[in-house]
């Protein structure tokens, strides 16, 4: 498994520990970040990016999580 797919994972594993671990309004603030993410996401051209393109929506909703960095 490369570095890079071995701390996506790592990070998706503790984002759904904290979703899990999260109050009825933090689950709220997050599910408005994660669909504002997705919009960004789906505005963005294919053609102008990458994989590190697609992972925004991912990274965007992880930062709005209790106890991100």
């Amino acid at each position: 498994m490369s570095k890079e797919v071995e701390s996506l994972s790592k990070t998706l594993a503790w984002a759904i520990r904290s979703i899990a671990q999260s109050g009825p309004d933090d689950r709220e603030y997050i599910a408005r970040a994660y669909r504002q993410a997705q919009q960004l996401v789906a505005s963005i051209h294919k053609d102008n990016g990458g994989a590190q393109t697609s992972h925004y929506g991912l990274l965007r909703t992880i930062r709005c999580l209790p106890g991100s960095k």
